[in-house]
């Protein structure tokens, strides 16, 4: 049984009779939610400000250290301007962020690819009992 079984009131018949007969309070109320969605997402964009601040010093410092091309170059920095623009907007910082790290990825020492080396469990576990054969099943 849902909520709406529960209250006995069909939201449908709620909305349109309040359309019909407080179309004011209606016209509010959406408005409301309007301005709440607005404000939270303005909180959070203040909130992460300083980690997109400093992932655009990364960028920044990254083509300091680096010569790439100079097709490269002008993409990236075009980005990183738009991205600079934007950064209050995190949805459009975040798509120039992935056209920049789409741009990095062809070049070498980029900042943003993983250069850890993943083993799965099974292959360190082999080397465990390589290392010491106490490990394991105790067979040698």
């Amino acid at each position: 049984m849902t909520w709406k079984d529960i209250l006995k009131i069909d939201m449908e018949e709620a909305r349109r009779l309040g359309d019909k007969y407080a179309p004011e309070d209606m016209i509010q109320g959406k408005l409301d939610r309007i301005k709440r969605k607005k404000k939270i997402a303005q909180l959070q964009a203040e909130e992460t400000l300083p980690k997109r601040r400093a992932k655009l010093k990364v960028i920044d410092n990254w083509l300091d250290e680096n010569d790439i091309p100079e097709d490269y170059e002008e993409a990236i920095d075009l980005s990183l301007d738009m991205a600079k623009k934007n950064l209050m907007d995190v949805e459009r910082f975040e798509r120039y962020l992935t056209a920049i790290k789409m741009l990095m990825r062809e070049l070498p020492n980029n900042p943003f690819t993983r250069t850890k080396s993943r083993t799965s469990l099974i292959d360190r576990a082999k080397k465990a009992n390589r290392d010491d054969p106490r490990m394991g099943s105790g067979r040698r």
